[in-house]
Parts: structure tokens; sequence; C-alpha cells
């Protein structure tokens, strides 16, 4: 058996006893011993796949807090090598906000910010995280859905041009929160798309940028919003994000 082989079993041991009894000190070695390993034992092991198997447990609350504990363990190690994994579990981290199990909620709340912060500035592309949060905008739960806002508002400050390019995918989605039956969804709809319009960089747009957010949320505005902007002379080249 080769040292990869053998290190691979050894993770696999080591995850099936997180996944049977979940602890912090227990996800930091898994995660430490993946590491280690490289890419060679992320493979070996099939690491997303373990991942997902404890995150998608219905039948186990200890396995779905296992995962999310294994995934904020691997996150914080910020290993370049993990962040293809990450990506692909994000979107498990996110809607397991709103488990019923309050252990899984907090779980994936630090799953889900260690991930966020462990996000490169050049890894903020549709590819990886936007379909992720475009689901999770989709979500039936209030928690998933907030923090995907949060997120999206966030990354809008740490990777501005990344988040310009993909605005037309966004903003349909974070519109229609802006009308959900949950107050504390609403109020982070309006606060994010706030944050995103922050990321056009058109002086021609930027001073209506206040306008175009409160007609978004206020229909009765719209009107007179188009006409402010019928008004005005564009400078600048209207790019994808202005659009």
């Amino acid at each position: 058996m080769s040292l990869t082989e053998t290190n691979s079993a050894e993770v696999k041991g080591m995850v099936d006893g997180l996944f049977a009894a979940p602890a912090a000190e227990a996800a930091q070695a898994a995660a430490a011993k993946i590491v280690d390993g490289g890419l060679g034992v992320v493979k070996g092991t099939n690491v997303v796949g373990l991942l997902k198997d404890g995150a998608n447990n219905k039948k186990s609350k200890e396995a779905r807090e296992g995962a999310l504990l294994l995934c904020a363990a691997l996150a914080d190690s910020k290993a370049r090598v993990l962040e293809p994994v990450l990506a692909e579990v994000f979107g498990l981290a996110l809607e397991l906000l709103g488990d019923k199990q309050k252990n899984v909620q907090v779980a994936a709340d630090a799953a889900v910010n260690a991930i966020v912060k462990a996000i490169q500035p050049h890894a903020c592309v549709p590819a990886n995280y936007l379909p992720a949060l475009i689901e999770a905008l989709k979500s039936s739960k209030w928690q998933t859905k907030v923090t995907a806002l949060k997120t999206i508002a966030s990354l809008s400050k740490t990777s501005p041009k990344q988040v310009a390019e993909v605005m037309p995918d966004i903003l349909p989605n974070i519109t229609d929160l802006l009308f959900d039956t949950k107050v504390d969804v609403c109020k982070a709809a309006k606060a994010s798309m706030t944050d995103i319009c922050s990321v056009i960089d058109n002086r021609d747009i930027e001073p209506f940028v206040p306008h175009l957010v409160s007609a978004m949320s206020n229909p009765e505005e719209v009107s007179e919003c188009i006409q402010q902007l019928a008004a005005t002379t564009f400078v600048q080249i209207v790019a994808r994000a202005e659009l």
C-alpha cells in the first residue's frame, strides 16, 4: 500500500469517527491530515463526496454537524488545493443554516463564515460560488437567504470587479427578495442591493444608485427614476454592470 493510500485510509477513518461523534478538535485533526496529504489524499479519499454524504444525511444530525465542522476546519487552513472542495460544498453549508437542529445551524454558520473568509479575490467567479449563492437566494429557508445576501454584499467589497461581471445574474433574484414575507430577508435584500450597486464604476450612474435601489423596493418611484435617467447625458461607456 502506498503512502497516499495509507494516508487516505487514515483520513477516511478519522472522518467516519467525526461524523459519528462531531467535535471541533476531531475536525481540525482530520483537516490537518487532509492538508498534509495534499491533492493525492483529497482525491484518494474523495473529500467532496464524504462531505456531501455527511451534509445530506437526513437521518443523522451528528453526520451533518460533523461534515460542517470539517468544512470549517478545511476552510480555516486556507490551503489552495482545497478551493475546489470548498466551492463544491458551499451551497450545502448555506442550506443547512436552516436545519431543524440547533447544533447543525451553529456548525453551518461557522462553515459558511470560514469559507467566505477563505475565498480568494480571484475565485469569486460564476463557475465557483455564484451558482450556490443564487440557489441559496431561492431557498425556502429564510436563514439561508439572509446569509446569502450578506455574503454577496461582502464579496462586493472584497471582489468588486468580479461581482460587477455577474450583476445581471444576481440582481433579479435579490429584487424578488425585497418583497419577501420575512422582514429579516427584506432588510438584508435592501442592504445587499445597496452594497452590490456600489461596484458600479460609472460616474454618470453613481448619483442615481440610491434612487435606483429605492425604486426597486417602491414601484411607485419607478416612473420618476426612469425620467431622471432618461434626462441624463452619458459621457462614460455603459458597461455590463450598469446595464
